[in-house]
Formats: structure tokens, C-alpha cells, sequence
């Protein structure tokens, strides 16, 4: 995931998922790691209650639905590519 701010300027930051640990404390829920390009910073994420209504109503927008789609199906029929017109390649 890359994250961009107005108060980093230029630079984006890459969010790994993938190496992030998930933590419980306190009835709390913790999402850590690293990122490692292009400056080492750690992180840790803190989901409030109202974050997984907001994270529903963004899976459930058209958008997204056709990113995830679009994901899926080139992982099960990669033989099929289409170009950003939606015409076969």
C-alpha cells in the first residue's frame, strides 16, 4: 500500500502488509511493522470501532469492487489481459 501525505511532500511511503505483525492489548487491536523504503520508519496502526464501518462502505464501493475483481480474475485466468479500454490485449 503506498501512503502519500501533503506533509511529506514528494515522497510516498510503501506499507507492506504482508511483514506487519497483528497485536491484541487491552481489547485493543495493533497493527506494527516497518517501513523500509524510502526512509525506516516503524508504525503502528490502531483501528477504532468506526474505522471497520468506514473500511465496509469502502469495500462496498463500485471502484473498489472492480480493483479487487480485477485482481482476482487476472490470479485465476492470467492468460486473459485486457488493456485500460477493457479491449483484449
Amino acid at each position: 500500500m503506498r501512503v502519500w501525505t501533503k506533509g511529506l511532500g514528494n515522497i510516498t511511503l510503501n506499507i507492506d502488509f504482508n511483514h506487519s505483525k497483528v497485536n491484541w492489548e487491552d481489547g485493543t487491536l495493533f497493527l506494527t511493522g516497518w517501513i523500509r523504503d524510502p526512509v525506516v520508519w516503524n508504525y503502528r496502526i490502531t483501528p477504532e470501532n468506526y474505522d471497520i464501518r468506514a473500511l465496509v462502505k469502502l469495500l462496498i464501493n463500485p471502484y473498489v469492487i472492480r480493483f479487487i475483481l480485477k485482481f482476482v480474475l487476472g490470479k485465476l485466468f492470467p492468460f486473459i489481459r485486457r488493456d485500460s479500454n477493457g479491449k483484449r490485449d
